[in-house]
């Protein structure tokens, strides 16, 4: 998806492309070219509408570029940008990045994109540091400024504050901030009186968007299967480039130490998992 600071529709090869404007002063230009287009329209309910629509420049005021930028990554690759990966190595347990992603998915009506950030802030639901909050409650007041009342990642939101939060600092530190928020305090009065809170987020299905009728895919992330092609795929590319001589070839190793660690990190997991499922096989016949 090429990029511009043109403020005309752009055009290329005699033809005439869609140009998406994020953001406010200054503003960026995303052209959007046959083959993105087709990516947007099967992926976004909104996008879909605005192509039909014949419009040819789309705008997205109140989001800025590098979330819409980070989003039309994950259209192409199906791989999050690292700083929206719980398991990566960059990452800093940011809520916010993740939370203007999930939104912009909202409003885009790509509840696949919002699924899988949900499964990320699920992750991070265990963080409770005195700066993770301040930047939780951030998010908390821009989920609830800008999403649907239904919106599923309201209850992750809330869970997350009751479980996590609201035992381990004093009230009064949130008291004045999430009276601000009606609508969390009447969530949270909900969830509470339903006996619905999760302590242990294990469920995300949970805090996914599903049509009625709907199976959940619970994993939405990347497979290891495709982690390990993607693994290759990046060392393949840094051999052949370094081989080269090509001086940027430090700029393709970057590429190579995440998607290393994914996999190291998604093989521990299955070890563990594997190591206490055999332990238990053991003792229960014993």
């Amino acid at each position: 998806m090429p990029q511009s600071n043109s403020k005309q529709p752009i055009t290329g090869n005699g033809e005439q492309y869609y140009t998406i404007y994020v953001g406010k002063a200054p503003r960026e230009a995303f052209a959007v070219d046959k083959d993105s287009e087709k990516l947007l329209r099967a992926a976004s309910p909104f996008f879909a509408a605005k192509f039909d629509e014949q419009k040819r420049i789309i705008k997205l005021p109140s989001f800025d570029p590098e979330t819409f930028r980070d989003y039309k990554d994950w259209l192409h690759t199906r791989r999050s940008n690292p700083r929206l990966q719980a398991d990566s190595p960059e990452r800093m347990k940011e809520w916010r990045p993740v939370c203007q992603a999930y939104v912009l998915g909202e409003h885009l009506k790509d509840y696949g994109y919002c699924n899988a950030m949900a499964d990320v802030l699920a992750k991070y639901a265990g963080t409770s540091s005195e700066g993770s909050v301040k930047d939780l409650l951030a998010c908390v007041e821009n989920v609830f400024s800008r999403t649907a009342r239904t919106s599923p990642i309201r209850n992750l939101l809330i869970d997350t504050i009751d479980g996590r939060i609201l035992s381990t600092l004093p009230h009064a530190k949130l008291q004045s901030r999430l009276e601000a928020l009606p609508q969390f305090t009447a969530g949270l009065f909900m969830r509470q009186k339903s006996k619905k809170i999760q302590s242990q987020w294990s469920d995300t299905c949970q805090y996914h968007h599903h049509k009625s009728g709907e199976s959940c895919h619970a994993d939405t992330e990347t497979s290891i299967w495709t982690d390990i092609r993607n693994m290759f795929h990046d060392w393949s590319f840094f051999i052949s480039t370094n081989a080269q001589g090509i001086n940027d070839s430090y700029h393709a190793f970057q590429p190579c130490v995440s998607s290393t660690y994914t996999v190291l990190e998604k093989l521990r997991e299955k070890c563990k998992a594997a190591f206490f499922w055999c332990k238990g096989f053991v003792k229960a016949h014993l």
